[in-house]
């Protein structure tokens, strides 16, 4: 790596905050510092030179400032700053022809499962390499600190975008927007105390008016069960394990083809419904059935903090996590369960600026949670990819596990780009949830919001109790 900087004394130095905190307390306090890695892949069925993939990688280096950002320790403290010019001067090439499928993966699993060096300035790693298959791939394994999944996708968009601009000798894309400058408003808007107060003392009442909430785990009642055997309290509504040690974990893929997926997406175009609420409903209705029928059902969910057109063309950390509770009734019909969901997602929507994720400590008080308790059945996100490829490519999008998650369950939904169905990827803790019970989960939650969108006026209570083709046997998902 060239450190083209310049002098230190000329640097601008920013504390680490708002959405960046999380990952950064997982750094500081994780066991395993790869927890704080993500790790993605674009594979192409086009030849490309691997001199131009480096300068379309170098290019994309410039134009998307988060990926100049480097840490240093100022009085004690992490900060960062922005370097104003830097290259990768090698580039590791990996060739995959002749290998398995599965050698590929376990030599590109093997890296995203060593830590980056952040202290010495590596703050992602890139590899080019052939597929086993005779493609091509671009491999990166990046800091969250300072990039999140929102802001990988916008980065494969772009570096796809300048690599047939290189290739055609055309002109560059439309810049990206800059990512220091979302930083700078930021310091302003989570700084603002009086703001933090009306965000807190929202979430207080948003959890104090449904009571204590519940722990409908993608596991049915096992673990909650283990938890109130070992505390010999047959009422207890949360889980505990301690997940700064206990942090294992795997990736398992299904995809569901564009013949199933073609309904539930036309549905929620037509309705204006956004996918992640439809799957929400159709998942959290799953997790009532297998968790006693209960009403209430609690995820975290992704929200995404670029709003404005300028933001959503910005790099960096930017995504914060915030719950998502819904009690539902088993009389209200399917499509009152997305209004209903709807409505506390444009609620919560204000609260985007609070960091909940890290000032839940109130929240556990009034449940009377211990330390390392949650009631979040899972981390839920869908990731938009709306890309326009140009004619005759085809181009594959996917992750690797870095092997630890703190939640039992992260499911993350990409829309497939070769055939248009969607891909759901779950990375799962491999102590809490079995393959079986992910596959259960997609099957079933897609069965839901099937039968959901056939009949929108179907009650929650029917459709836990079976509605036609809900439980029965129905293998038409692809394992990824």
């Amino acid at each position: 790596m060239l450190d083209m900087s310049k002098k230190p004394e000329n640097r601008t130095y920013y504390d680490i905050f708002g959405s960046q905190q999380l990952p950064l307390m997982q750094l500081k306090y994780c066991l395993h510092k790869e927890s704080t890695q993500i790790v993605f892949y674009m594979i192409v069925d086009q030849e490309l030179d691997h001199e131009l993939l480096k300068q379309a990688v170098n290019e994309e280096i410039a134009r998307n400032d988060c990926l100049r950002i480097r840490f240093k320790k100022q009085n004690g403290k992490l900060k960062q700053y922005f370097m104003p010019e830097f290259k990768l001067e090698n580039i590791p090439v990996l060739d995959f022809t002749g290998k398995t499928k599965e050698e590929q993966d376990a030599v590109l699993s093997k890296d995203a499962h060593t830590p980056l060096k952040t202290n010495k300035g590596e703050m992602y790693r890139f590899f080019f390499y052939r597929t086993y298959d005779g493609r091509i791939g671009i491999y990166l394994n990046i800091c969250h600190i300072i990039i999140d999944l929102y802001g990988v996708v916008l980065l494969f968009a772009d570096l796809l975008d300048v690599i047939m601009a290189l290739k055609n000798n055309t002109a560059m894309p439309k810049p990206l927007a800059s990512f220091e400058e979302c930083l700078k408003k930021d310091l302003v808007i989570f700084g603002n105390k009086d703001e933090e107060d009306k965000h807190r003392q929202f979430f207080k009442e948003y959890y104090a008016k449904d009571g204590p909430s519940f722990y409908a785990g993608p596991d049915g009642m096992r673990l909650l069960n283990q938890n109130r055997r070992r505390k010999r309290d047959p009422n207890l509504r949360y889980a505990s394990i301690n997940t700064f040690i206990k942090d294992k974990s795997d990736n398992y893929g299904i995809h569901l083809s564009a013949e199933r997926a073609a309904p539930i997406l036309s549905f929620c175009e037509k309705k204006g419904i956004p996918l992640q609420t439809m799957i929400y409903v159709g998942m959290r209705t799953y997790l009532s059935r297998i968790n006693e029928e209960t009403d209430d059902v609690n995820f975290i969910v992704a929200f995404n903090r670029r709003i404005t057109l300028a933001d959503k063309r910005s790099g960096g950390c930017r995504v914060n996590t915030l719950p998502l509770r819904t009690v539902i009734s088993k009389d209200k019909t399917f499509m009152q369960a997305i209004e209903r969901t709807q409505e506390v997602q444009y609620q919560i929507l204000r609260h985007t600026d609070y960091l909940f994720s890290l000032k839940q400590d109130e929240i556990k008080k009034m449940e009377h949670m211990s330390i390392f308790s949650w009631t979040y059945s899972m981390l839920l996100t869908c990731v938009p990819l709306s890309l326009t490829l140009p004619e005759g490519l085809h181009c594959e999008f996917g992750n690797y596990s870095n092997g630890r998650f703190v939640m039992p369950l992260y499911t993350i939904i990409v829309p497939n780009l070769i055939d248009g169905g969607l891909d759901f990827r779950f990375e799962y803790m491999v102590k809490i949830l079995r393959v079986e019970e992910l596959q259960a989960l997609f099957e079933q939650s897609v069965r839901i919001m099937e039968a959901g969108v056939a009949n929108p006026d179907i009650t929650i209570g029917e459709l836990l109790h079976g509605a036609p083709g809900i439980g029965a046997e129905k293998d038409t998902a692809a394992v990824l």
